[in-house]
């Protein structure tokens, strides 16, 4: 057989092998976009971790070439030229340290109006960035209104429309 055959025919069964060791173990996949793929392995009993992920900068092109100019370029420090990215990739690094090494501990329980600075008895804290009603999913609007019929036993919509909703609270 001609040494180059031979050769070819050895890579191909190495590349066999490997494919045929990948599923000897458990695989689990990764699911990036609509759940439907993941969903329907789930119900097959196999492991899928969802991978939330978003175009960059919502698809802009111009926006995502400011971001990367801003991130390619660089600064001084110390008067020495640093460039932006490693400072970024070093704070990020630093910030994870900080959060994987903290312990944290409850030091006490009560009402948020006593606690937080800045809070009103209208106010609504979440655990997300703020956002504007007419932003909100439909779950969190939920969320918000079972809180506050919960809170004040009496809520009444006044009106609703897509962008805005009046309540009053009785």
């Amino acid at each position: 057989m001609n040494p180059r055959a031979l050769s070819s025919q050895r890579s191909w069964v190495n590349s066999m092998d490997k494919i045929g060791s990948l599923f000897s173990s458990e695989v689990v996949v990764g699911n990036v976009g609509s759940s439907l793929f993941a969903d329907s392995l789930r119900m097959q009993r196999n492991p899928v971790v969802d991978i939330e992920w978003e175009i960059p900068c919502g698809g802009s092109e111009r926006l995502y070439s400011m971001l990367n100019e801003i991130r390619t370029g660089e600064t001084r420090v110390e008067d020495k030229p640093v460039s932006i990215e490693s400072l970024v990739s070093e704070a990020s690094a630093r910030a994870l340290e900080i959060i994987n090494n903290s312990h944290p501990m409850i030091v006490g329980i009560g009402p948020a109006i006593e606690h937080v600075p800045s809070m009103r008895e209208n106010l609504i804290l979440h655990a997300g960035p703020p956002v504007t009603w007419d932003r909100m999913c439909g779950p969190m609007k939920g969320a918000i209104m079972g809180a506050l019929i919960w809170r004040t036993c009496y809520i009444l919509p006044i009106s609703i429309s897509e962008t805005n909703t009046t309540w009053q609270v009785i």
